[in-house]
């Protein structure tokens, strides 16, 4: 009867400071990578031959609750960034502010689809345990892996 209503009490308690805590995000108040595994690679047409793109990229982010969304929704993520890719030339991705223009045009989506699906955004903020604030959400995208054949 006692170890009973001990466990109810640690339940309570429990539940308590989960719905204080509001479930807000954590900053470790430092950059986090987390890389997009395993590369993606994109079929592309070049006139009459198929070629192929492949491409590794890593997010970077403060908010350590973004990791486990991109854990999470790993393949809604993947699933746009491939759609993305693929609709690029190969004649275009030779191009440097090219690349760059798509690079931020993933990182958009990225932050959309995360937004949509799990409510975090930019726009938010996190608190790290020192007290600074820091936007939530994905604030980097980098290629950093690009290969094309």
């Amino acid at each position: 009867m006692y170890t009973r209503f001990i466990l109810i009490l640690l339940f309570t308690f429990s539940v308590t400071v989960q719905a204080a805590s509001g479930g807000a995000s954590y900053s470790n108040g430092k950059a986090n990578y987390y890389p997009l595994e395993p590369a993606l690679v994109v079929n592309l047409h070049d006139g009459k031959r198929m070629r192929f793109m492949q491409v590794k990229v890593q997010v970077m982010t403060r908010d350590t609750d973004v990791i486990t969304a991109l854990q999470e929704n790993n393949p809604a993520i993947r699933h746009e960034l491939l759609m993305l890719l693929s609709h690029q030339s190969i004649a275009a991705m030779r191009d440097v502010q090219t690349r760059e223009k798509v690079r931020q045009q993933a990182l958009q989506q990225l932050g959309t689809v995360l937004k949509t699906l799990t409510g975090l955004s930019a726009e938010k903020t996190v608190e790290d345990p020192e007290g600074n604030k820091h936007p939530s959400g994905i604030q980097a995208l980098y290629f950093t892996d690009f290969v094309i054949q």
